[in-house]
């Protein structure tokens, strides 16, 4: 199992145009600038911690009457607290990071 903690404040830059175009806005549908926040914990024989924070760019649209399809991209710096060496990537503290959810609202 490995458990994560997400938090990302999102600035909706064009929700009050594509309000004025007549376009869908409920749920927040719109382009966005967020800071990308997460902290997981690994468990296992070798277990680590990672924290991964960075600015992005994504958009959010509904999708259909009871979801929403949300896609995020950006680069964040990436760390890995671990007492065993492990690296990910090339070694780089700074990763492409690529998000793509689909939800239900309730």
């Amino acid at each position: 199992p490995y458990p994560v903690i997400h938090a990302e404040p999102k600035w909706n830059y064009n929700i009050l145009k594509r309000e004025k175009r007549g376009k869908i806005t409920d749920n927040f549908s719109s382009n966005f600038l967020s800071m990308f926040v997460s902290y997981g914990i690994k468990v296992s024989p070798y277990t680590f911690h990672s924290l991964r924070i960075g600015p992005t760019w994504g958009m959010q649209r509904n999708f259909s009457k009871i979801g929403y399809f949300k896609f995020n991209t950006g680069l964040v710096y990436s760390h890995i607290f671990s007492t065993t060496p492990v690296r990910s990537g090339l070694g780089l503290p700074i990763e492409p990071l690529l998000d793509v959810q689909l939800g239900i609202i309730f």
